[in-house]
């Protein structure tokens, strides 16, 4: 019997979604100066401000695996 193959396969958009988050890592420590005068905030704000990829890279890093191998199924 030939095993179905699932409608979504959500491999390549986990890799997309990591690669965002990589790229914010990147790009907003360099720039939080400029952020920090526009939006005037201070050193807290800010400081959770490029703390949040950081965070939503932990949790769908743990997410992944999961539903990965729920498509694998």
């Amino acid at each position: 019997m030939k095993k179905r193959q699932p409608f979504f396969n959500f491999s390549w958009e986990i890799f997309l979604i990591a690669g965002n988050l990589r790229l914010t890592i990147i790009v907003i420590p360099p720039i939080s100066s400029y952020i920090m005068q526009s939006f005037d905030l201070d050193q807290t704000k800010i400081g959770l401000l490029t703390s949040i990829p950081l965070i939503c890279f932990g949790l769908l890093s743990v997410l992944a695996p999961l539903v990965i191998r729920d498509q694998s199924r």
